[in-house]
């Protein structure tokens, strides 16, 4: 007698990466400062990811930089890279990097996923942030949101409205291992 091999039953997560490229990420009261943080903090969601990957950034305006993709590599070639001095604009819009992903997992037909926000506040429009968060998660896709500022209560709020989690960053991978729950 052999046993078979069991077959897997569910399908590959799709997640989708959300980075805030905005002046005030070069604060330093995440050592060293926020936006060098965040590059750490998604090199580490990289590589504890399954599935496939996607990343957007924002400021004022949102961009898909990467469609997903089973190849994290790809994605962790562009971290170094990513930098505010690439995003036009003063604003702060994370309704905006929230609709791009969700735009994003549509394209690739995906009927379930996650989206995760690497923030530091609610920005300009905090309503529409929320409501944009709401929005992905009817459709499936919950937002967690990894807090890199000061602002834990909204955002701890924000990944509630999200159905997602929220995680203030920590010196270990602990923040990361919590969002992908």
């Amino acid at each position: 007698w052999e046993r078979l091999p069991e077959v897997a039953d569910h399908e590959p997560t799709q997640t989708v990466a959300v980075l805030q490229l905005t002046p005030s990420m070069h604060a330093s009261d995440v050592a060293p400062s926020r936006l060098e943080r965040a590059r750490y903090e998604l090199q580490d969601l990289l590589e504890q990811s399954e599935g496939t990957v996607g990343l957007v950034i924002f400021a004022e305006e949102a961009y898909g930089v990467t469609p997903l993709t089973d190849d994290p590599k790809v994605i962790g070639e562009i971290v170094p890279t990513l930098d505010t001095r690439l995003m036009p604009g003063r604003g702060t819009r994370p309704d905006r990097g929230i609709a791009e992903a969700h735009q994003l997992l549509e394209n690739a037909g995906a009927r379930s996923g996650r989206i995760i926000l690497f923030i530091d506040g609610m920005g300009d429009s905090p309503d529409k942030t929320r409501f944009e968060a709401e929005k992905a998660a009817d459709a499936g896709f919950p937002v967690s949101v990894l807090g890199l500022g000061s602002e834990t209560p909204g955002l701890r709020l924000l990944a509630e409205e999200g159905q997602g989690h929220f995680s203030p960053v920590r010196a270990d991978d602990r923040d990361i291992t919590a969002l992908l729950a």
